[in-house]
This record gives C-alpha cells, structure tokens and sequence, in this order.
C-alpha cells in the first residue's frame, strides 16, 4: 500500500504547478530552438523552424494566462488562453507535419479549418455559459483533432524513418488518452480547469508529457534532415548536383560486383565536353558551369534510376549501365550526345556544344576490376576526340593514347 500511496503523490501535482511547467517547459524548448537556428544558418528548414518557435512563443503565452486565473479578467485567462494555446497546437502540428515532406494544400486547410472551429466554439460556449466540465471536455477533442493528422501521417508514412513511427504512436497514446477526459469533463459536472484531482493531475502530466515529445522531437528531426543534408553535400558535386568522384566510385563498386556475382554486362560511358576551355576563354567561366549543368541535366533525364551518373572531373562525366549490352549502351550514349548537340543554352539560346562519349562494354570477370571499364571507356573517348569529336566511340584494343 505504501507503494501505491508513493505512486499517487508522485502523479497527483498541484495544477497550477504543472502549469507553470508547461509555462516555463515551452520557454526553454523556445529558446533551444532559436539558439539551434542561429547557429546552423545553412538549414534549409529556416521557415520552418521559426513556425515551431512562434508556436512554442504561442503556447507560453497560453499557459502563462491560465497560471494567472483568478487574478486576471475570465476573458484573458479562459477565452485569450485557450485561443492562444490552439492557434499554438496548430502552428506546432503544421511544423510536425511538414517535416515529413507529405505535407498538402488539403492538410493545411483542414488543419486550420480545425483550430479555428476549435478556438470558435470554445468561444462559444464559455459565453452561452456551459459548464467549466464542458470546457474540459470540448478542449480535448479540440485537442485531439489538432493532433490527431500529425499522429496518423507519422505512424502510416511508409517513407518514414523508425522514429517518427515511433513519435507517432507516443502522440496516438496521447490523443486517446484525451479521450477519456473528454469523456469525464461532458460527464462529471464537478471537474473544472484548476480541478486539483487526480484526473486534472493524470491530464497535464500528459500536456508535459506532449510538449516533450513534440519539442524534442522535432529538434531531433532536424537535426536528422540536418544530417542528411550534409550527407548528401557530401556525396554531390555542388555545381552539377550529380554524385562526386569518390561517391560514383563507391555506388559503381557496388553495381559492378552484382553484376560480376550475376554474370551481367555492364557498359560504361565516358563523357567529355568537346572544346570546353575555347567556351571559358570565349564566353566566360559562368557560361562554362552552365555548360557543365546542362550536361548533367540531360545525363540524367536520359538515363534509368538504377543507372549511376557522376562527375568525373572538370568537365568529365562517367555514367555506369548495369545489366546493359554494348548495343544499348550505344543507344544510350548516342541519345545523350544528340541531345546535347541540338540544345542551346544561355540567355541568348545561341550557343551549343558537342560531347565526345567513350563506351565500354563487357560481363565483368572474376579477376576483373571497375577501373579497367574506366581505362578502356576513357580510352574510347579519346579516339572520338581524334576522329572528330562529337560521336561516340566503341572500346577498340588496337587504339593507342598519346
């Protein structure tokens, strides 16, 4: 029994406690949030990111009115407060929900049909007079239905990662749980807002309960996105947006051995853009990166998802083609060079530049290795470069480099 007495007093808190905790809580996750922002400036989320803070602003605001009940006009620490703690779930839900990239203009609107219905009929019905218990229980479903799509779309987004799942089934335990006080408050005509029971107790253990959960939360989803991020700025060249060296080099390593392991071709192409120092000394080293980003653009609508694309160097482009024979890899190669050749770029749409393309093509070998596919395509290239330019070249053993 002296277990179970300790357990009561350790849930059974003075309200005005908790909510000077949800006060103070909101404030500090707040300022963890700004101080996060000014120090990670390259986030791409900014907007985002100020959302979440005005609505932890917001929802400080809330509390903070509702600590000071009594003292205060009903209409600031009832009608002011509980608006202000709605327009606060709903700012910090829409913040929750676009982070997961799933985000709709059809969400938005009923997100924020929601709220606004909530913070009207809350209104409502303080003025017509209802029971504070009615209060209670019309704040809970309010408060439900503004948690309720964020919950959903983490726990069922299949792209989601294992923690969102998980903070969406925290917050689903959390909304059924404001279901039963919803059901106490139309019930039990004696619970009120400041009510110090065990009920009020259990249901602002659970706010402190969400502020965590949410707050931290979404600092640790973008911190995740910011890690991506970085990952991927890692793994990309910065000018063409396509994979750098060392990361083609990785992802090729990883085709070429399925391909050895199931004795599948494997071509290789070797790009280069033909006379590209005359297009720098001619017309500027800028008119030369958009040389360079329209190659990798029409590379890399012009291939399949499975096949690997990356910048070589300078103005070299390798694209390797798994499970692809010698005659598709010259229909590939081909396409891209036409392609290239009859695209003009620039503001004035008169410039155009050709590619010489090398391919090699073969099942790797037991001994094999990926920079042999590398040599001999780079190898072909150049015999397109010395018969011409602009064609493509298929791998010739008797052909011999400089």
């Amino acid at each position: 029994m002296q277990f179970f007495d300790s357990l009561y007093n350790l849930i059974n808190i003075d309200v005005k406690t908790t909510i000077l905790i949800l006060f103070w809580g909101n404030l500090f996750f707040l300022m963890m949030a700004f101080a996060f922002l000014i120090s990670n400036t390259h986030i791409s989320e900014k907007e985002l990111f100020k959302k979440f803070i005005f609505s932890k602003l917001v929802q400080a605001l809330g509390w903070i009115a509702f600590a000071f009940r009594g003292q205060i006009p009903e209409i600031v620490s009832v009608n002011l407060g509980n608006s202000l703690l709605y327009f606060g779930f709903y700012l910090e839900s829409m913040a929750l929900i676009t982070i997961t990239k799933d985000i709709t203009s059809i969400i938005n609107r009923i997100q924020f049909g929601i709220m606004l219905a909530g913070v009207v009929t809350f209104n409502f019905i303080v003025i017509c007079g209802a029971s504070p218990s009615y209060w209670v229980g019309v704040a809970s479903v309010i408060i439900i239905s503004i948690y309720l799509i964020p919950a959903i779309a983490y726990v069922f987004n299949k792209n989601g990662s294992q923690f969102k799942r998980f903070l969406g089934s925290l917050q689903l335990m959390i909304c059924i749980a404001m279901v039963f006080r919803a059901t106490i408050g139309f019930m039990n005509k004696s619970v009120s807002l400041l009510s110090n029971n065990f009920v009020q107790s259990v249901t602002f253990l659970i706010f402190i309960f969400l502020m965590m959960i949410n707050s931290s939360g979404f600092m640790l989803m973008i911190y995740e996105s910011v890690n991506d991020q970085l990952k991927k700025l890692a793994n990309m060249d910065p000018l063409t947006h396509v994979k750098n060296r060392r990361n083609f080099m990785e992802t090729a390593s990883t085709y070429f051995s399925f391909c050895k392991r199931q004795n599948l071709p494997l071509s290789f192409l070797f790009i280069d853009i033909d006379y590209f120092k005359k297009i720098n000394d001619q017309f500027g080293h800028q008119v030369g990166d958009e040389a360079l980003i329209q190659t990798a653009e029409i590379i890399s609508k012009n291939i399949r998802e499975s096949d690997v694309c990356g910048r070589y160097g300078g103005e070299e482009f390798v694209v390797l083609l798994p499970d692809t024979d010698c005659q598709t890899g010259i229909e590939v190669g081909n396409r891209i060079r036409k392609i290239i050749e009859n695209t003009p770029f620039h503001e004035k749409d008169t410039i155009k530049f050709t590619v010489s393309i090398g391919l090699f093509s073969d099942i790797p070998k037991t001994d094999g290795d990926l920079d042999k596919f590398i040599a001999n395509s780079d190898n072909a290239m150049y015999k397109a470069k010395r018969t011409g330019r602009n064609r493509l070249c298929v791998y010739d053993p008797t052909f011999v480099t400089d």
